[in-house]
């Protein structure tokens, strides 16, 4: 999408506080936080459309306007840099206790972590 490449008005910006508000609305913890706050917008882009909501490489490469090789490249690195950001933190995570129902988006970003952390020897 064009408006990707675009650059924000000064002062356009949504502040951080409404941004950890919406994403714990959808039940989305501190760790996902985190590591989609260290990635830029194209990493971002790519990763979600990529892991979270599963679309075509083409479709990923037509959001990036980006050529096949770039856009696997940019999912690589946005998928090590999200890891590294959401793992950056305490043992004990600030976010929802392990009682409390998950939101779809949050049970969906958990599952693609776990299928990207997993060694194949555990049974899923």
């Amino acid at each position: 999408m064009r408006w990707l490449h675009q650059p924000r008005p000064p002062g356009r910006s949504t502040p951080i506080e409404a941004r950890r508000a919406a994403l714990a609305a959808l039940g989305v913890d501190e760790a996902v936080g985190r590591g989609l706050a260290a990635l830029a917008i194209d990493a971002r882009a790519a990763l979600v459309a990529s892991a979270i909501e599963r679309l075509d490489p083409i479709d990923v490469e037509t959001i990036l306007d980006a050529a096949p090789a770039a856009t696997r490249h940019t999912v690589a690195e946005a998928r090590s840099r999200y890891m590294r950001f959401a793992a950056d933190g305490s043992d004990e995570e600030a976010g929802a206790a392990p009682d409390e129902p998950m939101g779809e988006l949050a049970a969906r970003v958990q599952d693609v972590s776990a299928r990207a952390f997993s060694t194949g020897d555990d049974p899923r």
